[in-house]
């Protein structure tokens, strides 16, 4: 038996889901017509930035609409944490016009611990090791949930090979988390 891992963006996790090249995906986009999807966890966003931020000091919660004047550090476009933080900023009202992109989880807290703006990330993105070095608060909306990110195990349509289905339910054992 072989398993291979493939690190890559959601986008193409799904393609390759639905073309048949891989058995599981892990992803946070909306599951596409014809895969089962499994919640493993649903998790808070929050808020980060430098220790010493204006906006963040001694605050357990910001509403979303105070973000409007912010610079925000965006994950890369076509990621489920993207579309959901627009989202949450788009009920508020406003759009934001990100001037920072970043991939990488590790690369989009560098920025923010840098002061080059605010980043709106998954909770299980702070290490303990941040908490001296960044801010971390609640987004509030003015009506509504707060932001969350939702991330699923999903397979495609067919059957799953012996090999697969045993991978599918350890990792459904490993990852879920929540629900």
């Amino acid at each position: 038996m072989r398993i291979a891992l493939r690190q890559g963006s959601a986008q193409e996790a799904l393609t390759l889901l639905s073309q048949g090249a891989v058995d599981v995906a892990l992803t946070s986009l909306p599951p596409p017509p014809g895969t089962t999807a499994h919640v493993l966890t649903t998790e808070p966003l929050v808020i980060v930035g430098t220790a010493d931020d204006t906006l963040l000091a001694a605050r357990a919660a910001v509403p979303i609409a105070a973000l409007r004047e912010r610079t925000l550090i965006l994950a890369e476009r076509g990621t489920a944490l993207r579309e959901v933080v627009l989202q949450a900023c788009q009920a508020e009202g406003f759009s934001p016009v990100p001037l920072l992109e970043a991939a990488d989880p590790a690369a989009v807290l560098a920025l923010a611990r840098a002061g080059l703006g605010l980043a709106v990330v998954p909770a299980s993105w702070i290490a303990a090791e941040d908490a001296g070095a960044l801010a971390v608060a609640h987004p509030v909306p003015a009506g509504g949930r707060a932001p969350e990110l939702c991330t699923v195990l999903l397979t495609g349509p067919g059957a799953l090979s012996p090999a697969a289905e045993l991978l599918h339910e350890h990792l459904l054992q490993v990852l879920t988390i929540n629900g």
